[in-house]
């Protein structure tokens, strides 16, 4: 009973270190070209519909995280304010009660020594500038062909896509608007 034991533990210990390098490859394969090159091209659209020295954008960076830092920098280049939030994905666990809520008309818990006051909550980025919210959801295919970015500014949304070449991505449309 022992050895198939040992031998179930091997095989797990196998797959899980396999899924975590075939997330760091998926990261270390990006293609910075690729990424510069599409960045440089939403920031020179948001140009032509969003004036530089007059906008401010509360850029929401998601995954890929190397793209969202670049698009803040391509847009400060070009004469943005541009605040950044940083949208972690929330890891719930099994064992807790994250998604628990009070029975209506119960009270609340005091959780204070009385005379304590609450601590302040930290001010959200979002609250505290006056920009546009800017978000992106950025699509790299591993074996594709077909590169997508989808730009959200305020209630408006922005989508290109591209085709790779020499020189990194190649735009294989028109930028696509649907807004107000």
């Amino acid at each position: 009973m022992r050895p198939i034991a040992l031998i179930l533990c091997f095989i797990l210990t196998f797959i899980l270190a396999g899924c975590a390098s075939l997330q760091e490859t998926r990261q270390q394969t990006r293609n910075r070209l690729a990424d510069d090159r599409i960045a440089l091209d939403a920031t020179n659209q948001l140009a032509k519909l969003y004036p530089p020295a007059k906008t401010q954008f509360n850029l929401i960076v998601t995954e890929p995280r190397e793209f969202g830092e670049l698009l803040a920098a391509k847009l400060r280049a070009k004469g943005y304010a541009v605040s950044e939030t940083v949208k972690v994905k929330r890891v719930l666990f099994a064992d807790t009660f994250a998604g628990f809520q009070q029975k209506p008309g119960g009270q609340p818990e005091e959780t204070e020594a009385p005379g304590m006051e609450a601590p302040a909550a930290p001010p959200t980025p979002l609250a505290a500038g006056q920009g546009m919210e800017l978000s992106y959801a950025l699509d790299t295919p591993e074996h594709g062909s077909l590169h997508t970015i989808t730009l959200k500014v305020g209630d408006a949304y922005l989508s290109r896509a591209y085709l790779p070449d020499a020189r990194g991505v190649a735009a294989a449309g028109a930028w696509t608007y649907r807004g107000q």
